[in-house]
């Protein structure tokens, strides 16, 4: 299974500023069946593609499947320094 998420360009607004907004999708995809199995959108700011992909990756638990995802989700997460 893959995952992966895209920015559809068609959508952006506010093109000339620095706070742009635009829709973006994140899917999951099985290569055996070529099914796309689950598909969110977001827009919010405060919502990247990380959390997103880990949202739909939680209704996948326990399943025993193998991902396959871009370097940007295989980032450790990091402790704040004590």
């Amino acid at each position: 299974m893959a995952g992966d998420g895209q920015s559809l360009r068609s959508t952006v607004q506010h093109a000339q500023e620095a706070g742009q907004t635009f829709v973006s999708v994140v899917s999951l995809y099985c290569q055996r069946t070529g099914l796309t199995l689950a598909l969110q959108d977001y827009t919010d700011k405060k919502t990247g593609e990380s959390s997103v992909i880990h949202a739909l990756l939680d209704g996948l638990q326990h399943r025993g499947v193998v991902l396959t995802l871009d370097a940007l989700h295989a980032q450790k997460k990091r402790l704040p320094p004590s």
